[in-house]
């Protein structure tokens, strides 16, 4: 295992939407234990707030027969995801788009003052 505090920031980058809920949390929760005070959470995610995206995923599976079908079984927009990550003990600090589907988003982690 990677020890704890040891790492300036974690990417997750196309992967949580492939994941159970409480994988999801089991994830972030690892990703606070093993990063610095201060260091960053790089989530980027599809935007299912987005028609864009919901259009690509509509055209992906009409092409591809199975298309995503199983494959993205959670679903995120931002304020669905700023309210799983945050109280794990992440703030958000920015988000950037990628053609208006994907969200690139950028925590920062919350260590406990003691």
């Amino acid at each position: 295992p990677i020890n704890d505090n040891s790492l300036d920031g974690v990417i997750l980058c196309e992967v949580i939407e492939h994941l159970p809920l409480i994988q999801i949390v089991y994830v972030l929760n690892e990703a606070k234990r093993v990063c610095r005070d201060g260091g960053r959470l790089v989530i980027a995610t599809p935007d299912y707030s987005s028609l864009v995206w919901i259009l690509v995923e509509f055209m992906y599976e009409k092409i591809f027969r199975m298309g995503y079908t199983g494959e993205h079984i959670t679903h995120f927009n931002l304020t669905s995801l700023v309210n799983l990550v945050c109280p794990i003990g992440f703030r958000f600090v920015e988000i950037k788009r990628v053609a208006t589907a994907d969200m690139v988003c950028l925590f920062r982690v919350l260590k406990e003052r003691r």
